[in-house]
């Protein structure tokens, strides 16, 4: 997450009053929602939103033995666990458009935090066990995923791996709108993907509020190391994006791609098949001579 993390801590802080967040603000934009207050479609109540941690229950109004959700609202995106949602602002993150981060709710930061923590602690080599509860916050993660310790994920609960899915060290994914990888995605290090977004002008910037856009990469798609992803961006399949790319805009099918912002450099055509298949055989051929050598005992 971009915004308001106590680092130290671990957890979300919420240190600014909605009169804080419309500070300098007023004249131009009055009707931009605080921080700190919620209101409950069940009684015409609306009490101040203090910001609590993910462990903590967040009550929408002040009878909160009444109304201990947002309006009896579950995360749509959570895997397991005890969740309390604005499904409103929830809504308006998945839709792009302009969100408080603080006022979405749930436990899925906490949850996927506490999980990547282990799982970047740990002989990954030797035990599978860190990866398998970590694999319990995605959204979508095949037995087969492998993922190369450290990690980093806002939510886990956005994000959808396909089949085949390798990614080496220094992953860094930012879900808070869904990103969705096709199946047999290679990824090289410090590949770093991004949905959340801030607005351009500094004063609406300073009110904390910010939009996500999701990320989509094909089937068959090579990243190699170093590689942005910014908001709202689709690769297509069988597409080779080269090391150090900022990716700002779309990519088709069939590509290879590279560059700052990231551009199609040429397309992979029957020459390239043609290439690889032929390397392909000569190894095929390799392993045969060598299993035939170790059956004659030299």
């Amino acid at each position: 997450m971009l915004i308001s993390y106590g680092a130290v801590s671990g957890k979300i802080k919420a240190e600014r009053t909605g009169e804080g967040i419309q500070m300098g603000m007023k004249e131009k934009m009055t009707n931009i929602p605080t921080a700190t207050s919620a209101d409950c479609t069940d009684c015409t109540e609306s009490t101040e939103f203090t910001g609590s941690t993910e462990s903590e229950k967040q009550s929408c109004c002040a009878e909160h033995e009444k109304h201990e959700k947002y309006s009896g609202y579950a995360d749509p995106g959570k895997t397991g666990g005890s969740s309390s949602v604005n499904q409103k602002e929830w809504d308006r993150m998945l839709g792009g458009q302009l969100y408080m981060p603080l006022r979405v709710g749930g436990d899925s930061w906490g949850r996927v935090h506490s999980a990547q923590m282990k799982f970047n602690a740990s002989e990954f080599w030797k035990d599978r066990s860190a990866l398998d509860e970590l694999r319990k916050c995605f959204r979508k993660a095949p037995d087969d995923l492998v993922l190369i310790p450290p990690v980093y994920f806002d939510h886990g609960n956005r994000i959808s791996f396909g089949k085949h899915f390798f990614a080496n060290t220094d992953l860094t994914i930012l879900d808070e709108n869904y990103v969705t990888f096709g199946d047999n995605v290679y990824i090289a290090p410090h590949v770093s993907i991004y949905t959340a977004g801030h607005p351009v002008d500094a004063a609406v910037r300073n009110t904390d509020l910010e939009y996500a856009r999701p990320v989509t990469v094909g089937n068959d798609v090579w990243i190699g190391g170093n590689v942005v992803i910014n908001p709202g961006v689709a690769i297509g399949n069988n597409v080779v994006i080269g090391s150090g790319s900022v990716v700002t805009q779309n990519i088709p099918d069939n590509v290879i791609a590279a560059g700052n912002p990231c551009r199609v450099i040429r397309a992979i055509d029957e020459n390239d098949r043609q290439v690889w298949e032929a390397e392909y055989k000569e190894y095929l051929a390799y392993l045969q001579t060598e299993k035939e050598e170790h059956s004659d005992g030299s």
